[in-house]
């Protein structure tokens, strides 16, 4: 047999130039249509929407990187690898089936939770579900980091910092807006540009996921001649 391609904390520039050029083609609709209609535009073209686009671009990208990242685990990428790719998996659970949103309004709600500054109720409960699923991402880091070598862990570190910009633009964005909304901007320029930011930001850093996920799947081998 052909011995097993290495692996590495490779990033496909390919792969990244066609997923951020569908991004910037999606961003771009919602904001030039979003201006000229001040804000009611289809829900296909609003990236905010559930039922968008731009939302079924992002669930498509959640998964692929779960699978290149659970197929390479199984021909030996290693732990953190498999890590990430429960990760993407949990992800993709929450965000196709609003989670966050729907159980942490019931959460805050049950628990009388009081809202933060500028915030919503809600806002709170959405906050402790994302305080919940750090918990389970960091226990499946650690576990990945201990059973895994140097080059596993690089590949760990890169992933774990495009999680953290993920939340930058996820959950930093989204309070931002829903205080803007609040102060009365909701169907400004500002909340326009800032849903741009928040959920555009979330495209591009998940094709940039995507572009490190992909070639961590090698090539199968086959037998020598």
């Amino acid at each position: 047999m052909a011995p097993a391609a290495p692996f590495r904390s490779r990033f496909s520039a390919r792969w990244a130039a066609l997923l951020l050029a569908g991004d910037i083609v999606l961003v771009a609709v919602f904001l030039i249509v979003a201006f000229r209609t001040g804000g009611d535009l289809p829900n296909l073209l609003d990236i905010e929407k559930q039922d968008s686009i731009a939302s079924s671009y992002i669930y498509a990208k959640w998964l692929a990187a779960a699978v290149a990242l659970l197929i390479a685990a199984k021909r030996g990428a290693g732990e953190m690898t498999r890590s990430f790719g429960y990760i993407f998996l949990i992800i993709l659970f929450d965000d196709s089936l609003e989670l966050h949103e729907r159980v942490g309004e019931w959460l805050a709600t049950g628990l009388g939770v009081p809202a933060l500054p500028g915030l919503r109720v809600e806002d709170s409960g959405e906050l402790m579900i994302w305080a919940l699923w750090g918990v389970i991402a960091a226990l499946l880091l650690f576990r990945g980091w201990r059973r895994d070598g140097p080059e596993g862990r690089r590949f760990g570190l890169i992933l774990t910092g495009l999680i953290g910009l993920l939340a930058v633009f996820g959950i930093l964005g989204d309070m931002a807006h829903v205080m803007a909304a609040r102060g009365g901007m909701d169907d400004s320029a500002a909340a326009i540009i800032l849903a741009a930011v928040e959920d555009g930001g979330e495209l591009l850093v998940a094709s940039l996921m995507v572009a490190f996920a992909i070639p961590r799947v090698p090539p199968k081998t086959r037998a020598l001649p």
